[in-house]
């Protein structure tokens, strides 16, 4: 043990980022409770038992004074940066991962009541007078889009409203198809599709079907609102219009519908093709040939079928292979950034380059090496041609802002974090000319990595994969049994349980929302059956023995199945004829022999290739294994907001996932605006 502490202390001593004064404290705690702390390979494991200990030892020294509590832990996370301690140390209340969304966080009202009132009062005025439908309406619609909608519009996305991309559905639906615009990746092959809010759909829905925009002089209405504005909302900012707004919409919804419907967290995108599913013959047949060339696109570009978001590793832990990076570890770098002289200053430049080169050799990560690999460049430029100090730090602030903060993984970025940068420079707190200073910093960024090789593929990142629906989910199942029937006359008995097999493995993951190597490689005791209640324990057993691993600590769960009648009977079916194998296999789904018997082998990965090209056909969306997962998640977050009245049930969704929070699951699987056309055209039927 003592040959542990002198490690860690010479570790220490060797980064001048960890303070002396904490290292000689650190030190002196150990050597005496050595026996409370675990070690694994020959490194301290640091839990919050761990921590409780030492914070009560400073607290006892500091003889009642204040301790600096963020300061420590900059000091715990410096160990583990620099692998000094065990990757699974947690310490200091941030180690709780699993955060709740606060079912409140945007109910708290303005202080100011009076101009809530005046909200309320001039929200009315607007709807009445878009409802009048005469000379004017289309002006107060304007004012309606920008600031009192369920999502307000920007300047950017209302003059690109087109009369001729106007979806009228039904009498509760009608959606605007907007092309996207973001030019962060240049990206051009994308698109929104905006709900209108029910109020003002009488108005909608008696516009013609143009080629025209509908608001084709846009400086006449963006003045009419601003007059509109001065005169009648007291001049308020237009941000805090926008959140009094969202306040007046909590009158009449819950925080969780306006989380996901107002796009506080995005959820995942509406598509053309999930609509003509659900109501034919209703979208512009322009648009659907636009949607054909994007489907066929991505498929082409994402020939490997993974689960994009949820591939789990063969070897290594998420834990293992996430930076995070921050600025502030870098105390020269940050030297740099704060000075005040705008000269060249050549020693400070050189040591930041150093210390960049240094902590690339400690985090190996794409994310990591893009960032700093970035920043070094804008150095050396600085150094090289004598930029102005103030330009690179502008850069390097502005790329540590909106990337760096807000991008987990710069090599693998998601739909909804260039949805979040995107809203965020939209919002109202930034000027034209500073929106466009920050997109073209960006755009640089990722021009600088597109020179060396690393391709952004805006396809496949603004494109979201579809759901499946349940009549999808009966009709893949029935052609499962079809197929095997065009191969063979008569099914021996491991003929059926091989279909019976492909079948329930359809069956758990639209049910369960298990990860492809969740399923495959449960085993025997991981199933459990009890009349009619199933449960499936997801867990490391079945994965090490294929050498591979949950994909975070949060996938270890217990997931409860509830199957429709006809799922339930192939299920029991299917359990019968696995029972009765005379050769008996740990696994739950077995491999079959080039003979026809099965293996004790676990089912192989090609089973997925096999049900990707069944579920293609069927969907002729873009719709994969995975999809199954998102219907999962979403229809039970569909119940969740339709029945459940407990404000931390999204925590248990996400628990029920295997996710570390609710965010990721409303990002990455939550289709929230299918809900809404999903429920319209229930509230259609009931008319």
């Amino acid at each position: 043990m003592q040959e542990t502490i002198n490690t860690l202390e010479e570790g220490m001593k060797k980064h001048s980022s960890i303070s002396a004064s904490f290292r000689k404290e650190l030190i002196s705690f150990l050597s005496k409770h050595i026996e409370d702390v675990a070690v694994i390979k020959s490194k301290f494991v640091f839990n919050l038992k761990f921590y409780d200990l030492f914070t009560k030892m400073l607290e006892k020294k500091s003889d009642g004074g204040v301790l600096n509590e963020n300061e420590y832990y900059k000091n715990f996370n410096r160990l583990k940066r620099f692998k000094l301690i065990h990757q699974k140390s947690v310490f200091f209340p941030k180690a709780l991962s699993l955060r709740s969304i606060n079912p409140t966080h945007i109910s708290l009202l303005s202080e100011s009541f009076n101009d809530l009132d005046m909200i309320v009062k001039q929200r009315t005025y607007i709807i009445d007078n878009i409802l009048k439908k005469d000379s004017e309406s289309l002006a107060y619609l304007y004012i309606y889009l920008r600031v009192f909608a369920l999502r307000p519009l920007d300047v950017a996305l209302l003059q690109k409203i087109s009369l001729q991309n106007t979806i009228h559905l039904n009498s509760h639906l009608i959606i605007q198809y907007i092309e996207d615009d973001i030019s962060v990746l240049k990206k051009n092959e994308a698109y929104h599709l905006y709900i209108y809010d029910n109020a003002i759909l009488p108005f909608l829905s008696t516009l013609a079907h143009e080629d025209d925009f509908l608001f084709k002089n846009i400086q006449f209405f963006e003045d009419f609102f601003l007059n509109f504005k001065r005169t009648h909302l007291k001049n308020i900012h237009i941000i805090k219009l926008k959140y009094l707004s969202r306040n007046i919409h909590l009158f009449s919804n819950s925080p969780i519908y306006l989380t996901v419907y107002a796009k506080i967290i995005p959820t995942v995108k509406l598509t053309l093709s999930e609509i003509n599913k659900l109501i034919p013959n209703k979208i512009p047949q322009h648009l659907l040939n636009k949607e054909e060339k994007y489907i066929q696109a991505v498929f082409s570009k994402n020939k490997i079928d993974a689960d994009e978001q949820d591939v789990i590793a063969n070897t290594r832990n998420k834990e293992d292979t996430i930076s995070g990076l921050q600025l502030k570890e870098l105390d020269d770098l940050m030297t740099f950034l704060h000075a005040k002289s705008n000269v060249l200053q050549t020693k400070q430049v050189n040591r930041s380059l150093r210390e960049i080169a240094y902590y690339l050799q400690i985090d190996k990560s794409i994310h990591a090496k893009m960032f700093l690999e970035y920043i070094m460049y804008l150095l050396q430029l600085h150094r090289k041609y004598k930029l102005r100090a103030s330009t690179v730090r502008g850069y390097i602030w502005t790329l540590n802002k909106h990337l760096l903060k807000n991008i987990q993984d710069l090599n693998d970025i998601q739909n909804y974090e260039l949805e979040n940068l995107y809203n965020r420079l939209n919002s109202g707190k930034y000027k034209l000319s500073s929106i466009k200073q920050i997109t073209k910093i960006i755009s640089r960024f990722f021009k600088f990595h597109a020179k060396k090789g690393l391709k952004f593929d805006t396809i496949a990142l603004f494109y979201p994969k579809s759901l499946i629906f349940f009549d999808e989910y009966k009709e893949i199942l029935t052609l499962l049994e079809h197929n095997i029937h065009t191969q063979k006359t008569r099914l021996g008995k491991h003929d059926k349980l091989e279909l019976l097999q492909q079948q329930v493995i359809i069956i758990l993951a639209y049910y369960g929302g298990l990860r492809k190597n969740e399923l495959r490689t449960r085993m025997l005791p991981d199933f459990y059956f009890f009349d009619n209640e199933i449960y499936i324990d997801v867990n490391n057993t079945g994965l090490r023995k294929q050498k591979l691993k949950l994909k975070t600590s949060h996938a270890k769960r217990r997931v409860q199945l509830h199957l429709d009648k006809d799922s339930m009977k192939i299920l029991k079916e299917w359990y019968f004829l696995r029972n009765r194998l005379s050769k008996r296999s740990e696994y739950l789904f077995l491999k079959r022999s080039h003979n026809g018997g099965f293996l004790n082998k676990v089912i192989g990965e090609d089973i997925f290739n096999q049900l990707n090209a069944i579920i293609k056909k069927v969907t002729n969306r873009y719709a994969t294994f995975h999809s199954f997962r998102h219907s999962y998640v979403t229809y039970n977050f569909q119940n969740l907001i339709n029945g459940s009245k407990q404000p931390y049930s999204l925590i248990e969704q996400a628990i029920q996932t295997g996710h570390e929070t609710p965010e990721i699951t409303l990002n990455s699987y939550v289709h929230g605006d299918l809900l809404r056309v999903i429920q319209a055209i229930k509230d259609s039927g009931h008319e």
